[in-house]
This record gives structure tokens, sequence and C-alpha cells, in this order.
């Protein structure tokens, strides 16, 4: 009888044993487990940069403005090319190929900011004006006015009565309402009155 009891004592002590090693076991696996998991979560600093990065990329691309513009005439490739604002006649000539050997090349203005649905007409030499039918020309000559929607800040501040800070101005309310629509939508923008806008009308053109 003295047997069995010691034998059960000896038993149960064993198995406490047993079951503090299997408890201790799965504690030990279970705080591993997290670790590795919140270590596996963790995002590098180099990581973040580049997500970053990535991300200004695509916001950058989204707020780029894709025009239009029909190149004819003495071009090698004429035809209707895709480019960014700000772009100028000379880079979609150079889109186009270049100027062939029959381009009357200074009846163009290389410098003129490109808009959309532009058309640009290359004349061949002895050959000043666009043939009947095109109503644009990029001709330095042929200019008939600052293109009041498509002009910077130094354009615009050549017109009389209008300095920086109405110049800004202008841009600000074009850039935040879209193209003006006509000229008087000028009286619209702060600053610039019936008076300002009677002083500077015969050097501006509309082209949306």
């Amino acid at each position: 009888m003295q047997f069995m009891k010691e034998y059960v004592q000896e038993k149960g002590l064993f198995l406490s044993i047993i079951g503090g090693v299997c408890l201790i076991s799965v504690i030990f696996f279970w705080q591993h487990t997290g670790e590795v998991e919140e270590a596996d979560a963790t995002v590098l600093p180099w990581e973040n940069e580049q997500l970053t990065d990535r991300i200004s990329h695509e916001e950058e691309k989204e707020s780029e403005i894709i025009l239009m513009v029909d190149i004819k005439g003495e071009v090698f490739n004429p035809g209707v090319y895709h480019v960014m604002e700000g772009e100028r006649v000379i880079d979609v000539i150079e889109k186009a190929g270049g100027f062939n050997s029959e381009a009357n090349q200074s009846a163009i203005n290389l410098a003129e900011r490109c808009f959309d649905e532009m058309v640009i007409f290359v004349p061949s030499e002895g050959d000043e004006d666009a043939p009947s039918g095109y109503d644009v020309i990029a001709s330095g000559a042929k200019h008939e006015g600052i293109l009041i929607n498509q002009a910077d800040a130094n354009e615009l501040t050549t017109l009389p009565g209008i300095g920086p800070a109405k110049a800004d101005a202008i841009i600000s309310f074009r850039e935040e309402n879209g193209p003006f629509q006509t000229l008087e939508d000028l009286t619209n923008v702060p600053g610039i009155g019936e008076k300002t806008l009677e002083s500077i009308r015969d050097h501006l053109v509309i082209r949306k």
C-alpha cells in the first residue's frame, strides 16, 4: 500500500514537470513568433523613402498637362504630336524630324509657347503666310499679341499697367478657373478693372 502511494506521488511529480516544460515551450514559441511577425511588419527607413518617392512621382505624372499640336508644311514628319505644357515650337519641330531643305525657317518663331489645338505651319522658301484654310502660323512677324491664356509672368509684365503683382494675379486666376473665354473675363481678376482692360485689350489674343 505504501509502495502504491509513493508510486502515485512520483508519477504526479513527473507529470507536473512534463506539464511545466510543455507550458514553458508554448510560451517561448508564442513570444518568438510574435517578435518575428513584428519584425516582418516593420518598414525600414529606405523602404519608406522609396514608397514616398514613388507616390510623389505618380502624383507629378498625374498633374502634367498634355497638349495636342498639329504641325504642317516643310518638316520631315508633319502630323499631330503630344507635347507637355510649357514646351515651345522648336520642341514640336524637333519631334517632327526638323525642317526639311525647303523650309523658310525665318518665318517661324521657335520660342513661342505651345497651346492645345495649336496649328504650326512651316512655309516654303519665298512664302511668308500660311495657305488659305490655315488660321495659325507660328511666326514672330505675324504674331497678333500676347496669348493671355498661355503667357507667363515675364510676358504679362510687358503689358501697359501690368506689374508683377497683377501678372501673378492673372496667372493664379487662370490656374484656378481655367482659360479666359473672353477678354472681358479679365475684369474678374483682382486689381484688373475696365480702365486697365482697355489699356491692354489691343495687345492681347484669346486662344483657349
